[in-house]
């Protein structure tokens, strides 16, 4: 039984990594920009005021674009696994069955498959 609709070769998911670095880098900055909003909203309700307006706008904002970013992997096929490490699987057959190719951001290349029920200790060269 095939899961995926989208399956990549180790080339095609290589092709890709610019983008998902360009991906990544926004929602870096996504990430630190709404838990600056998050404390800066944190602040506001501590002193008793009202959070709403730009404030609470501007998170707002924030996270709809966190999740436009996201929905760029969802839209691939891609399994973002990872913010802090940057990981993401990429759906891929393998003798006639289904696999993942493993990339984290810290990696030059895709260099890794794992099994779909496997982990980071099952790793192999691909």
């Amino acid at each position: 039984m095939v899961r995926f609709g989208r399956h990549y070769t180790v080339d095609e998911a290589r092709a890709l990594l610019p983008q998902i670095r360009s991906w990544l880098a926004r929602l870096d900055l996504l990430h630190a920009q709404l838990q600056s909003a998050d404390r800066a909203i944190d602040s506001i309700l501590a002193s008793g005021a009202d959070a709403g307006g730009t404030t609470v706008n501007d998170r707002v904002r924030l996270e709809l674009e966190r999740s436009q970013v996201l929905e760029e992997f969802t839209r691939r096929s891609l399994i973002f696994r990872d913010h802090e490490r940057g990981r993401i699987d990429f759906p891929s057959m393998r003798e006639g069955r289904e696999v993942f190719l493993c990339w984290e951001r810290s990696e030059s290349s895709v260099e890794y498959w794992r099994e779909l029920e496997g982990d980071d200790d099952g790793l192999l060269s691909v």
